[in-house]
């Protein structure tokens, strides 16, 4: 089975709401030949809230905002939402380009503060050494993500976390972990 992608005019449409917004847009991604981009709303203070969920959640962190996922994007795609533990992925649209959260855990009972404890230091030196998270540095980017991985992946929990530059990408963006 072919890996579900959004389309060049999809891509088109979230760089708008990142290159020519100061706040989050957020949305869903339906599914059909290709993920159709659906626009749901702003965030109010800049973070965008999703009014429910569906198997494929986005939102974008634009131009004025750090190029990659806070702390609460990654614990999100963890928590336990029955009946359907939708979303089952997350992606976050910046201006360095595409960041895909997945996972194959979830969990009740999480502890929210230890995991976010731990990306938050990790987020910090990505922050140091990418310029306040403005400037894409492709090591310093590796290493947050193995180091989140890690953390993660010692309390047991299957994180997925994958990114790809817009340099990268050509006609469309296919999902790595649908």
């Amino acid at each position: 089975m072919d890996s579900p992608f959004i389309s060049k005019d999809g891509l088109d449409t979230v760089k708008k709401y990142v290159f020519g917004q100061r706040v989050e847009a957020c949305g869903f991604l339906f599914q059909g030949p290709e993920l159709e981009v659906y626009f749901e709303s702003y965030g109010d203070n800049k973070m965008c809230q999703h009014s429910h969920y569906t198997r494929y959640i986005w939102h974008t962190h634009p131009h004025n905002l750090k190029a990659y996922p806070s702390p609460e994007d990654i614990v999100k795609i963890i928590k336990a939402r029955p009946p359907k533990n939708y979303p089952k992925v997350s992606i976050i649209f910046t201006t360095w380009g595409i960041w895909e959260v997945s996972s194959g855990s979830r969990l009740d009972n999480l502890d929210p503060d230890y995991l976010l404890q731990k990306i938050d230091a990790t987020s910090e030196s990505l922050y140091r050494n990418t310029e306040r998270g403005r400037v894409l540095e492709k090591q310093p980017v590796h290493d947050y993500i193995q180091t989140v991985l890690h953390n993660f992946n010692k309390k047991g929990i299957k994180l997925r976390l994958n990114f790809t530059p817009w340099d990268e990408i050509r006609d469309r963006y296919y999902l790595r972990n649908p």
